[in-house]
């Protein structure tokens, strides 16, 4: 989706330590949350415009599939977290390890 930057970041100090995150475009995050894109969980599937503004959410939900309009609107279901493991850290090295 692009909500996660890959060339631009934010930085603070924290006991004198620097951190850094990339930044994040919200409304692209908001995408996946409302779960208009079918990576995210959802069966809906729309392409975001290139530039998000807040009445594209309204129209995208407009047209959202049946089965996802229950689960989003009825039972309160988000699908935020998908980023996590659809698009993992290059740098994230991940070992299972046993019970």
């Amino acid at each position: 989706m692009g909500a996660i930057s890959k060339d631009q970041a934010q930085e603070f100090t924290m006991e004198g330590r620097p951190h850094s995150y990339a930044v994040l475009d919200h409304l692209r995050c908001r995408w996946c949350l409302d779960g208009f894109t079918e990576g995210s969980g959802s069966r809906t599937h729309f392409e975001p415009p290139d530039q998000i503004v807040q009445a594209d959410f309204a129209r995208a939900a407009g047209k959202r599939e049946i089965p996802d309009k229950g689960l989003y609107l009825m039972a309160f279901i988000d699908f935020c977290g998908k980023c996590m493991h659809q698009c993992p850290s290059p740098e994230f090295d991940y070992r299972p390890r046993p019970d």
